[in-house]
């Protein structure tokens, strides 16, 4: 057995490959080896140099991705609507808004304009005030409750369909991966080939690692790649290892062998399947719907409790000075009112 450090296989003019130790080269003092133990692509300028044994691995190049971590719970509560729907939302909160605040600002004018005629006394409206015989009061703040009621009907509706989309959602996320096709790396900035890796090996390790299947297969395989092994040319081995690769084939040894060396969690099995060959695990009944997974509901719910408290400590604030003069207002009302009182009974 020579044990060797070359990773290419054709030998180059600055240096030797993999090949080299099966090659006649006395005079390059190379210790030389019957049988080449690395994956060798048949191709036609191999077999011109070396023997090239049948395939005993059948396999396809594929990309190696991180699975979509937890914050598809979050998106879930962001992307059952399409961003026109939310634009349309905010727009019409702006706008509802904007009618009330026109509303309250023409009642007040009006009431101001109401209060200011108060200000001479009338002893009709005295006397009425006095027998308590005063009439139905109707309420001015119709237009206000249709606004309100038309935003509240639409809000319900808007909220029953956004629930039955959300759980579903929820129910069953869909964690699209970063790539659905290597056709597909050339047109995105954010994607970038690391190296060339035996991507079981670099799942299996990094479960070992974190405990979780963070990587997963593209869908679609780049291309179909066999593996064979090499040997020099003309050798007498060639035909005996053939055979010997076509027993173990057959015997499906070479499938067992990678079980029982590599093996990958069954968690991690649709990561790595494919549509042809992806084991099918039958589980008894679907996963239960936990905390975990309404993590953006919640934080979508205290994000709009933030947000009313804090609408409502603003208009609060702002309120504070119409509050105050309304408060006088009404105080030097009264007194009017009760000093025209007071000078009408010293009449009577």
């Amino acid at each position: 057995m020579v044990r060797v450090t070359e990773q290419k296989l054709e030998p180059s003019e600055k240096g030797k490959g993999l090949f080299s130790y099966l090659l006649n080269q006395v005079e390059s003092k190379i210790q030389q080896c019957d049988l080449l133990l690395q994956d060798v692509i048949p191709t036609q300028e191999h077999t011109q140099i070396v023997d090239i044994t049948v395939p005993w691995v059948y396999t396809s190049a594929s990309l190696l991705m991180h699975v979509p971590d937890e914050s598809v719970n979050i998106y879930a509560v962001v992307k059952p609507f399409q961003w026109p729907i939310w634009v349309g939302l905010v727009i019409s909160i702006v706008c509802v808004i904007f009618i009330l605040y026109l509303l309250q600002r023409y009642f007040q004018e009006n009431q101001l304009k109401t209060s200011s005629s108060l200000t001479r006394p009338r002893v009709k409206t005295l006397q009425t005030k006095a027998q308590g015989d005063a009439g139905p009061c109707p309420s001015n703040r119709l237009p206000f409750r249709i606004v309100a009621g038309a935003w509240s009907l639409a809000a319900f509706i808007f909220v029953q369909a956004y629930t039955s989309t959300l759980s579903t959602y929820v129910l069953t996320p869909i964690n699209n991966p970063l790539v659905n096709s290597p056709y597909e790396i050339p047109e995105m900035k954010d994607v970038q080939l690391l190296g060339l890796h035996y991507h079981k090996d670099v799942i299996l390790e990094n479960f070992k690692k974190t405990g979780k299947c963070n990587l997963q297969l593209g869908k679609e395989s780049l291309v179909n790649v066999m593996g064979s092994f090499a040997l020099t040319k003309n050798s007498k081995y060639t035909t005996t290892v053939n055979r010997g690769l076509l027993e173990i084939i057959e015997a499906g040894l070479i499938d067992y062998w990678d079980v029982m060396l590599r093996p990958i969690p069954l968690q991690c099995l649709k990561n790595i399947g494919k549509d042809s060959n992806m084991l099918k695990l039958k589980s008894k009944k679907p996963p239960a719907l936990t905390l975990k997974n309404l993590t953006g509901a919640f934080i979508i719910l205290l994000l709009g409790f933030s947000l009313s408290l804090l609408a409502f400590l603003c208009e609060k604030i702002v309120s504070m000075p119409s509050r105050n003069r309304r408060r006088l207002m009404e105080r030097a009302q009264m007194r009017l009112a009760n000093k025209s009182a007071n000078s009408f009974q010293e009449k009577v």
